[in-house]
C-alpha cells in the first residue's frame, strides 16, 4: 500500500506527516492468568488503535502475521489518567465486574 500525505494538528501546530499503512504497532496492555493477551492493535500511527484479546499462541502468530513493533513504556504514547474523556473497554468491564454485573451508575 502506497503512504499517504495527511496534516495533522498537535497543539497549536500543523505537521505534515505520511500515513503509512504498513507500520502497525502493539502494545500489551494486561496478561491474563487465563492465558489471554490484551493489546492494543494500530496501523499506520501508535495513537489511534483498537483493543484487542487473542490466547498467547494467536497472539504470537497474529503479530509474526503483521510484523508488528511493540511498544513498551518507553515509546508508549503519554495517556493522561485523569482526563474525563480517556477511557478503555477494559475500564469498563473492570467497573462492571466490581459491581457485581450491575451496568447502571
Amino acid at each position: 500500500m502506497p503512504k499517504v500525505a495527511r496534516k495533522l494538528i498537535r497543539g497549536n501546530q500543523e505537521v505534515a506527516t505520511l500515513f503509512d499503512p504498513n507500520k502497525k504497532f502493539v502494545r500489551v496492555t494486561r496478561l491474563r492468568e487465563d492465558g489471554f493477551i490484551e493489546f492494543d492493535f494500530s496501523v499506520g500511527e501508535a495513537e489511534i488503535y483498537v483493543e484487542m484479546i487473542l490466547p498467547a499462541k494467536a497472539f504470537d502468530d497474529f503479530c509474526l502475521l503483521n510484523k508488528v513493533t511493540f511498544l513498551d513504556e518507553s515509546t508508549s504514547l503519554h495517556i493522561d489518567e485523569g482526563d474525563p474523556n480517556r477511557w478503555r473497554l477494559a475500564d469498563v468491564n473492570t467497573q462492571i465486574a466490581k459491581s457485581g454485573g450491575n451496568r447502571q451508575p
